[in-house]
């Protein structure tokens, strides 16, 4: 990786540190640290709500991210388990690849890997960890390509087999 694309992608995660957690319902009202009615409520925002209002939860900023690192190959996936999901971005950059984290407080960061299998066995790793998961076969991995906009909770299930 070069310098510049290292430098690029350090800014994108200061650009992300203005999106704090949260999403906007179908009714358009915002909701900021709260995942309650989420499942009943939520719809994905566009790029321009995104900005403007500051918010999203993973799949909103991994809609973002994907807009921002439109130069890169980008990779998005899903983890799945009975009781909730996450979503990531993965990019390459020269010959490695990069975990880009911002959605999650506890894993937030920039993490990079010689492999995409090393950075997914990571990704599930730390999911597994901040969620205190003991058993991996409870744990499905599901790459996804960009979400349709406005696609509610209910939808992006139903796409992922959830």
């Amino acid at each position: 990786m070069d310098n510049n694309e290292e430098k690029y992608i350090t800014e994108i995660m200061d650009k992300m540190e203005k999106i704090q957690y949260g999403w906007i319902d179908i009714n358009d009202e915002i909701h900021i640290n709260t995942i309650k009615d989420l499942q009943s409520l939520y719809r994905l925002a566009n790029i321009d709500e995104i900005i403007e209002n500051k918010v999203g939860i993973c799949f909103d900023q991994v809609e973002l991210e994907r807009f921002y690192f439109n130069k890169f190959e980008t990779h998005s996936y899903a983890i799945i388990t009975t009781h909730m999901v996450h979503t990531f971005l993965a990019l390459k950059s020269g010959t490695d690849y990069v975990y880009f984290e911002h959605s999650s407080a506890k894993s937030k960061g920039i993490y990079y890997f010689k492999s995409l299998e090393l950075l997914l066995e990571f990704a599930i790793n730390e999911f597994m960890k901040r969620h205190n998961l003991k058993n991996k076969a409870s744990v499905k991995l599901i790459p996804y390509n960009k979400l349709p906009q406005r696609i509610t909770f209910n939808e992006i299930k139903k796409l992922f087999g959830y």
